[in-house]
C-alpha cells in the first residue's frame, strides 16, 4: 500500500541537462499543487530567478538544484538522506538544520516566493511495508522542521514514496545511495508569478 502523507549539480545557466522531469506518479499525486503557468516572460523570471538562488545555496554541498514541472518553472533541491538522517532510521541529524534552514527564506514571511513539496525516497533494501514506513516517517520529520520554523500547513504538502521513484538502479551501493533523499520542491507562489510578470524578481 502507498504509504503517502499529506499535509498540505547547481544548475548555473539554463541548460538541458539541468532539467530534470518529475515522475509520471508524481505528478498524478501532486496534481495542481504543482502546475505552474504563465507567459513566456514570466516564465522566463522564473527560471532566472531559481537558477539565481541556487547560485546563492551553492555553499550546500553534495545538494543538488534542478528546475522541473511545467515550463521548467519548480526548483527541484535534493539532499542526500545521509545528510539529514541517522543510518535506518527517522531521527533528524543536528546537521540537518544546516541543509533546512538556507531554505527557509523561500517559504516563510511576508517575503516568501514558493510552496514546497517535501518528497522522501529509498532504495530497495527492505520490504515494501518497511520502505514506505522509513521515507514517510523521514518526510514527516523534514514537514515538522518547516512548521517549527513558522511555515504555515497550506504551504506545504509531503510524501513518502519508498522506493517507488528510483534515480536509477539499486544494482550497487553508490546507485542505492543515490536512491535515499529528500527531494523539495519549490513551486512558485501567486507573489512571485505576480513579481515575475511585473520583471520585479
Amino acid at each position: 500500500m502507498l504509504f503517502v502523507i499529506l499535509t498540505a549539480v547547481l544548475c548555473l545557466p539554463l541548460r538541458a541537462q539541468n532539467y530534470e522531469r518529475m515522475s509520471e506518479l508524481e505528478q498524478e499525486h501532486y496534481g495542481d499543487f504543482a502546475m505552474v503557468n504563465g507567459d513566456y516572460q514570466t516564465m522566463k523570471n522564473v527560471r532566472r530567478y531559481w537558477v539565481q538562488q541556487a547560485q546563492r545555496l551553492k555553499f550546500l554541498k553534495q545538494v543538488e538544484f534542478n528546475l522541473t514541472g511545467s515550463n521548467e518553472s519548480i526548483l527541484k533541491v535534493t539532499i542526500p538522506h545521509r545528510m539529514l538522517f541517522a543510518q535506518n532510521d527517522s531521527t533528524m541529524l543536528l546537521s540537518a538544520d544546516a541543509y533546512l534552514r538556507p531554505l527557509l527564506r523561500l517559504v516563510k514571511g511576508t517575503d516568501a516566493v514558493a510552496t514546497m513539496i517535501i518528497a522522501s525516497y529509498s532504495d530497495n533494501n527492505g520490504s515494501e511495508k518497511y520502505l514506505d514506513l522509513i521515507s514517510g516517517s523521514r518526510a514527516r520529520q523534514v514537514y515538522r522542521w518547516y512548521a517549527r520554523q513558522g511555515v504555515g500547513p497550506t504551504e506545504m504538502h509531503c510524501f513518502g514514496w519508498g522506493n517507488r521513484v528510483p534515480r536509477n538502479e539499486n544494482a550497487n551501493i553508490q546507485q542505492r545511495e543515490k536512491n535515499r533523499r529528500i527531494t523539495i520542491y519549490f513551486i512558485p507562489n501567486r507573489k512571485m508569478l505576480r513579481w515575475a510578470k511585473r520583471g520585479q524578481l
